[in-house]
């Protein structure tokens, strides 16, 4: 499971850098948040 979703985040986050390294680092807190919160 993780490394099917690390694997997707990859992708996605290689996509949003090119375009706005700013959407990346906001994507990269939410990816984050989301995972703290499914681990609880």
């Amino acid at each position: 499971m993780k490394s099917a979703l690390d694997r997707i985040m990859c992708i996605n986050n290689i996509g949003i850098t090119l375009a706005n390294p700013q959407q990346y680092r906001d994507a990269l807190q939410l990816f984050e948040e989301s995972l703290s919160i499914w681990q609880r």
